[in-house]
């Protein structure tokens, strides 16, 4: 039947004929031609189906496996059941009527829908289409209002939690995707869920049982819903305050246009933002300055319900039950109110956690953290609530840590409202001994209350400190104590001073030095790396504060680059486990950029690259918070850490990992759009929002890199690594508007890098050779991809027109005689070649040289003098050198692949022993070795090149070539320098 209305009717009588006896198994094929009509080609007749099958399983319960459950054969294919089709049909009208009449079956005859089944169609909260999710959502919050919100957390039975539990959580999720979606989720909680009188039961009361059975992730969501809330609050709270004031005292042209952009942003958390924005465009209207008072006594939280509702009634009867606003006036003054999660709720749970009942205190506890939330959000919401507080800390306080945490929490967040604990000094002391706890997070808040009530302690700080320092001993308290030190550094940073060298002494040598306790019991190792990780992050918190100058300050900023350098292994033993060090190395790199962020600019170039590593981490997890962090720092802090660290996140192009690589590509391109609207917002030309700017630091971080230097690796592995790298920032680029995309910077950045060498302290023992190799790599292999990519024509902006050293800043890259990126090696740390003058002759001589093995000949290669067969052999125990080191050039680009003409003749385990603290060697040396002469059996001086130098081993490769009547050929000598 080509007639779709013709297969509705046939499919209308089937369902009617199936719906009685057995018909279902007596016309099997008849059966699964009816099912066949699931994936009917027309989405109407799709949706007649799922509007019969509703019926049919209503009528005949018996009948729900085969639509809900068993897959079934056609055309020769398994399909899965009907309805399981029919919800994820590629018709949003279809998978609408499929939704609607699984939740419709689950609310009158829940037997029929499988539990399973019921957790499958609940995703199509995530629908693609708002319509689909809408009815999702409508249909799990009436499911969880008739069957778990008229009871208790501790009430409800073991089969409706497997059932239903989760739905919270699910309701919730649909929160991440969109500010319509997120205000639909509130309207589901707030007027379904959580409606008093639907459940007959308190709203407060209702709420504390729907937030215990979120699971960890829909209680994030909970809280960005509050403060998004909290958000509405402060916009509404401006709104009414322009409402209030005198004209005299404001611009009108300006106050019009701040009321348009305030509505806009209130009527968005509104199920209707038109009809909300139309009735706020009334309310300016109201001439009544009461009513608007009221509102924002309402809008600030700060008091308790039975005022609010005084209130709320009051605006009511000012407002009058005839005017035309109050409908919506009452959907606000809800909002405001907030009967669910606000004054009500604190007080309901502070009181259940006092209960004699221990499944009370047991519910009480998992709501505890979102008053912790409201804590920060409305602190003025607390003020009544300081006679609770201090009962639970004081008169009886609990023995559970989790529970006196958050109540510390609250305290700390909600200090200014304290008004009478503020003076009470038997509770300052009683916050002192917590400061003691044996859980650091117990003390953590602990003094974070005390800071916020003593108004005393500036005066008293040194003291505390002082008795902090001398309990600083190894045992249970040690977290509790450097957490407690880090907290009041961070408030008085002028206190640096009395602790810099125990951070010194005992952090770093004592501490962290210490072997790791494996013999210990697990809550002993526990006590240590929990120990360790507050050292640290004491470590960082007295950086920021202090001058990087000092000596001390030097030292651990080192100290803390040390700990990424060896992987996290702290321990002199090297006995650290595997998860501690990944984790040693995560808090580590976490406080050098808390350091960065106190710097800014004056972040050493060295500790930059340093914190680059953790990019490249073997644990997954590391990486992803390191990004975590450093996109908050440089997008959502929009620059609190300076914008070109965002280069970091190119360098996961070779991530293994999938995911990872995918969130590195995204951040970076959300950071490139940021720093390009910034600059287009802006009108000028700041360096620091330049998108290119990061080019020279992704540029420096690869060219320096460990496994890039390391001359084992091919040039061509290394060249497809930078390629990927360079990629993934171009990619970002050409996301930018086409005018916006300044390749023709980008090119002039790549031609100028070209000319540059890294600064000799940054290089360190990497061969000067090596680095030429990997700048050259890098920027023929971006300039390439600019081609190749089109990149190259698109000109529409002029490139950079001032001086590129602004650009690219010298620290990291230096042109002309700055630049100074050997192959050298001499006594300092470094390995570097510095100037000195006139000659030196090295004696090598049998006696000065205990250590020295005599040269032994290497296998020898003729390749083109048969009648030379005399060997030149060196002075073997008396051999004697010269270095000339006036002739060095720095910047020669000798081949490492040495070809011999006639001859290739290579001393091995040679060594050059000097004691000359200036002696160094550098690629180009002239040097000259006294040798013997194989025809006249006499010692001569030859002179030879040096040719290659390795900085690890300390050796380098001399490069000799003789040219006479009785003798021609060319070899290489290798000699090791020795002190």
């Amino acid at each position: 039947m080509e007639d779709p209305s013709l297969r509705i009717k046939a499919v209308k009588l089937l369902g009617a004929i199936f719906s009685v006896g057995t018909f279902q198994l007596d016309f099997s094929q008849v059966f699964t031609e009816f099912k066949r009509r699931t994936f009917d080609k027309d989405p109407d007749v799709r949706k007649s189906m799922a509007s019969v099958i509703h019926h049919l399983v209503s009528k005949r319960p018996e009948l729900s496996k085969a639509f809900m459950e068993e897959s079934w054969v056609a055309n020769g294919d398994e399909r899965d059941a009907p309805m399981r089709l029919l919800v994820i049909d590629s018709d949003e009208g279809v998978r609408c009527e499929s939704v609607g009449a699984v939740f419709d079956l689950s609310l009158n005859n829940p037997e029929t829908i499988p539990t399973e089944f019921l957790r499958h169609i609940a995703d199509r909260v995530m629908d693609k289409k708002a319509s689909v999710r809408k009815k999702a959502l409508d249909g799990l919050a009436n499911l969880w209002q008739k069957y778990c919100a008229p009871y208790k957390y501790f009430e409800l039975t073991n089969s409706s939690e497997l059932r239903y539990a989760w739905i919270p959580s699910k309701l919730l999720s649909i929160s991440t995707l969109d500010q319509e979606s997120r205000v639909y989720a509130m309207h589901c909680l707030e007027n379904i869920c959580l409606n008093e009188q639907s459940v007959g039961r308190p709203a407060d009361d209702l709420a504390l049982d729907f937030f215990c059975f979120l699971d960890q992730k829909g209680r994030d969501q909970m809280y960005n819903l509050l403060r998004s809330k909290h958000i509405f609050l402060e916009n509404f709270i401006k709104f009414s305050q322009l409402q209030t004031k005198s004209s005299m005292d404001i611009d009108e042209e300006e106050n019009d246009k701040t009321e348009e952009s305030l509505i806009s942003k209130i009527s968005s958390n509104f199920a209707d933002p038109s009809s909300a924005s139309e009735a706020f465009s009334k309310l300016r209207d109201l001439k009544t300055g009461k009513i608007w008072e009221n509102l924002e006594i309402m809008a600030k939280q700060s008091k308790n319900s039975d005022e609010l509702k005084k209130l709320h009634d009051d605006v009511l009867k000012k407002l009058g039950p005839r005017n035309p606003i109050s409908s919506f006036m009452k959907i606000l003054l809800a909002k405001l109110m907030d009967s669910h999660f606000g004054s009500s709720f604190i007080q309901n749970v502070l009181n259940c956690l006092q209960h004699d009942d221990s499944d009370m205190v047991l519910r009480a506890k998992k709501g505890l953290p979102i008053l912790a939330v409201q804590a920060k959000n409305f602190p003025t919401m607390f003020s009544n609530e300081e006679a609770s507080l201090e009962s639970l800390l004081m008169k009886s306080p609990t023995d559970d840590p989790e529970i006196l945490e958050i109540l510390l929490k609250i305290i700390s967040e909600t200090g200014n409202e304290m008004h009478r604990l503020r003076k009470n000094k038997s509770f300052h002391q009683k916050l002192e001994n917590y400061c003691s706890h044996d859980s650091w997070m117990v003390a953590k808040y602990a003094i974070r209350s005390l800071l916020s009530l003593k108004e005393s302690f500036s005066a008293d700080g040194k003291k505390f400190v002082d008795n902090c320092l001398k309990s600083l001993t190894f045992g249970p308290g040690l977290p509790s104590v450097l957490r407690v030190l880090l907290e009041v550094l961070k408030v008085y940073p002028e206190l640096s001073p009395s602790i810099d060298m125990t951070i010194e002494k005992f952090v770093v040598k004592k501490l962290l030095n210490a072997p790791a306790t494996h013999s210990s019991s697990k809550k002993d190792r526990s006590i240590q790396m929990h120990a360790r990780v507050q050292g640290i992050k004491l470590i960082s918190v007295y950086l920021s504060h202090c001058d990087l100058e000092n000596e001390v300050a030097e030292k651990l900023l080192n100290h803390l680059q040390h700990i990424v350098h060896e992987q996290g292994e702290v321990s002199t033993d090297r006995s650290t486990s595997k998860s501690d060090r990944a984790t040693l190395r995560l808090v580590a790199g976490s406080c050098l950029l808390k350091v960065a962020k106190s710097m800014l600019d004056l972040f050493p170039p060295q500790a930059f690259l340093t914190l680059s590593q953790l990019l490249y981490d073997e644990d997954t997890k590391v990486k992803s918070i390191i990004m975590k962090k450093l996109y908050k720092g440089t997008a959502k802090q929009q620059g609190k850490l300076p914008f070109y660290y965002a280069s970091m996140f190119a360098l996961v192009a070779n991530d293994a990992e999938p995911s990872v690589a995918d969130q590195g590509k995204s951040y970076l391109r959300n950071v490139v759009l940021l720093m390009n609207r910034l600059k287009t917002h802006s009108g000028k030309t700041n360096l620091s929002i330049l998108p290119e700017r990061l080019l020279p630091w992704l540029i420096f971080m690869l060219v320096l890199h460990e496994e890039y230097t390391n001359p084992e690796v091919e040039s061509t592995s290394v060249s497809i690594c930078f390629k990927k790298c360079l990629e993934l920032f171009l990619s970002a680029i050409t996301h930018l508007p086409a005018d916006d995309q300044n390749t023709a910077a980008i090119l002039q950045i790549f031609e100028y890098v070209r000319k540059c060498s890294i600064p000799r302290d940054l290089a360190g023992d990497v061969p000067g050779s090596t680095l030429s190799r990997n700048v050259g790599l890098i920027t023929e292999v971006g300039q390439r991809l600019l081609v190749k990519m089109g990149l190259n024509r698109k000109h529409g902006s002029k490139g950079f027109a001032g001086s590129l050293k602004r650009l690219v800043e010298s620290k990291i890259f230096c042109e002309g005689e700055q630049s100074l990126a050997s192959d050298s090696i001499g006594v300092d740390s470094n390995l570097h070649s510095s100037e000195v003058k006139g000659k030196k002759r090295i004696s090598s001589s049998k006696d000065d040289l205990a250590n020295e093995l005599d040269g032994d000949m290497s296998d020898q290669i003729d390749i083109a003098s048969p009648s030379n067969k005399k060997i030149r052999k060196s002075a073997g125990s008396m051999k004697r050198m010269s270095v000339d080191e006036a002739n060095q050039s720095l910047g020669d680009d000798i081949s490492e692949q040495v070809v011999c003409a006639t001859r290739r003749y290579q001393m091995t385990d040679q060594q050059v022993i000097s004691d000359d603290p200036g002696f160094q060697i550098a690629v180009g040396a002239m040097v000259e070795a006294e040798m013997e002469n194989p025809h006249t059996g006499k010692l001569e001086w030859l002179q030879g090149k040096i040719i290659k130098v390795n900085a690890k081993k300390k050796t380098f490769d001399l490069h000799f070539e003789v040219t006479s009547s009785d003798e021609q050929g060319d070899w290489t000598e290798t000699y090791k320098v020795c002190r």
